[in-house]
């Protein structure tokens, strides 16, 4: 995409981790606390005003709904590829089931499982707070394509329908790596 009066060429990038996170009390339907010890951050901590740190399995859900509320992305950063090995397994959500999906909230595929949620106008805080409600009541549908690295970006890429540009395995820049695609774009 070229920035609006300029030659400039911009990449907008979604960064994900590996994992859906989440501090304090809202939704994370993927949310399981076996997962904390294998996922320690102490930097992370629980605190007063954010809450406690919570972790989860990818969702993919939460991240197409994510990438639509941004106006849409170029691409994704995915990080923390190097908690992986502590995992053993990989899982990543594709979908929710529900009882009595909400039409007005939850989009649904054939087989009734729900597969988007849908966006409301902006600051319509009746929307957000009846979302939230509705994400009380689904159960992730999960799918365990492998736990390699490539295999998680994989999955990611065909979930989101987006390409994984950038990967991070780590903290220094030498834990990067960049598609050809958008390396390419970087010089």
């Amino acid at each position: 995409m070229r920035e609006a009066g300029t030659d400039a060429l911009v990449t907008r990038l979604g960064v994900l981790r590996a994992y859906a996170t989440r501090h304090g009390p809202g939704p994370l339907p993927t949310e399981s606390p076996a997962l904390g010890p294998l996922l320690d951050e102490p930097h992370n901590a629980t605190g007063p005003w954010q809450g406690p740190f919570r972790r989860g399995w990818f969702d993919a859900v939460l991240g197409r709904y994510a990438i639509a509320a941004s106006g849409g992305i170029d691409g994704v950063a995915l990080t923390h590829l190097d908690a992986l090995p502590r995992l053993g397994r990989w899982r990543g959500c594709s979908a929710y089931r529900a009882r009595a999906p909400d039409e007005r909230l939850l989009t649904t595929a054939s087989g009734g499982e729900v597969t988007g949620l849908r966006l409301g106008a902006l600051r319509d805080l009746d929307h957000t707070a009846a979302l939230t409600r509705a994400l009380r009541d689904v159960r992730p549908v999960y799918e365990e394509p492998g736990s390699s690295a490539g295999a998680v970006s994989r999955w990611i890429e065909d979930a989101l329908a987006t390409n994984v540009l950038v990967t991070s395995a780590g903290p220094t820049a030498d834990d990067k790596a960049y598609a050809p695609s958008f390396a390419v774009r970087m010089q």
